[in-house]
């Protein structure tokens, strides 16, 4: 690989970092701000709405969050308790090891009420001038790469 080649490389990586970071950060805020949620809490609610019995092994849904086990059992507690309730865990019948997270019909509400926030957000940002040059950036490196 040329060296051209690899500054490309770099440059496209740093612009999927920069939107990243931007895009986790606005979330982030206005999760915060308008539903009292973190990026993570609704990631999880978000990932249990998408399985057709909305549940999860815990360590599927850590993976699935990209978060450790001993964070991920922090974050169901969390959600679990009673001020909150949009979460329940229990053991498996067939495995007594394993451990399921399974999305309340509080939770689902919650996601819902939560999901359109979550889009908007992520629209806006898309749009924003210094995000629209990144994905430029990036676009360029891919179609130097193919």
């Amino acid at each position: 690989m040329k060296s051209n080649d690899n500054q490309d490389l770099i440059h496209g990586w740093r612009a999927l970092s920069r939107i990243h970071l931007s895009i986790m950060s606005s979330l982030e805020g206005v999760l915060q701000t308008k539903h009292q949620l973190s990026v993570s809490e609704f990631t999880v609610l978000l990932a249990l709405a998408e399985t057709p019995e909305k549940k999860m092994r815990i360590q599927q849904l850590a993976d699935e969050v990209g978060l450790s086990q001993s964070a991920m059992s922090r974050l169901v507690a969390r959600l679990e308790a009673d001020n909150c309730g949009v979460l329940q865990r229990y053991v498996c019948e067939a495995d007594r090891r394993g451990v399921w997270i399974r999305m309340t019909e509080k939770g689902l509400q919650r996601y819902e009420d939560v999901s359109s926030t979550f889009q908007e957000t992520i629209i806006q940002a898309f749009r924003k001038e210094e995000i629209e040059k990144d994905l430029a950036i990036m676009s360029n490196t891919l179609q130097k790469d193919s």
